[in-house]
């Protein structure tokens, strides 16, 4: 596979920021306080998006899913979004090589709002954006990465995504794409089956390495 004829996708939360925390918490929070007999409720959840969320668990429940609305808006506003170790030079590296590249997220517009003012440069890193207003379904759905490929005019098996959910994995290889997970907030052991090859984090991450991950996928 040729660099230039590459796309490359990362998801937001837990790949290019280290905020997974904070969702983690929030659900904690909100299943104590709506869905008490539903155990370990944030990781069940994990990497899927609001409306389906709504749909699965919370449905006919108006009330209270402008509740929960209103409670993430809240978070997301005062989110610190730190850098996953290693990404932002990553990005600038590839950005420097004028690389496809595009970023697939569940959030809502509402919340790129906030990261786009703490942090301007990321419309530099990202000039293709797939949110979850963007879809009619959220991953594990691979819609996301069906527009998101249609967007960087690159077929599937040219691309190359980051994710670090188990749903976002599976959304990816349902839309034939090559997926590097990232162990940021899930264990190696719980990913390994769902990516072609697991990193820590992006500190020693260059595009060599990235097509050398690749490749090895397709052996």
């Amino acid at each position: 596979m040729n660099i230039q004829d590459t796309a490359i996708l990362f998801d937001l939360d837990g790949v290019v920021f280290s905020s997974e925390n904070y969702y983690t918490d929030f659900w904690t929070m909100e299943a104590k306080k709506y869905l008490p007999h539903e155990t370990n409720f944030a990781q069940l959840i994990k990497g899927h998006g609001l409306n389906d969320i709504f749909r699965q668990y919370f449905n006919g429940k108006n009330d209270v899913q402008q509740e929960i609305i209103k409670d993430l808006k809240e978070v997301e506003a005062n989110m610190d979004f730190v850098y996953i170790k290693g990404v932002q030079r990553f990005l600038e590296h590839i950005c420097s090589l004028d690389l496809k590249r595009c970023l697939v997220t569940s959030s809502m517009n509402d919340k790129m709002e906030h990261v786009f003012k703490k942090h301007p440069e990321m419309k530099k890193y990202f000039p293709l954006i797939v949110t979850a207003s963007d879809i009619e379904h959220a991953k594990p759905s691979p819609d996301c990465y069906i527009k998101a490929s249609s967007l960087c005019n690159t077929p599937a098996d040219r691309c190359i995504v980051f994710e670090d959910s188990i749903a976002g994995m599976q959304a990816a290889h349902s839309a034939g794409m090559q997926v590097i997970g990232l162990a940021t907030t899930l264990k190696r052991e719980e990913i390994m089956p769902y990516a072609h090859a697991v990193i820590d984090n992006f500190e020693n991450m260059d595009t060599q390495m990235m097509m050398k991950l690749s490749e090895q996928t397709n052996q």
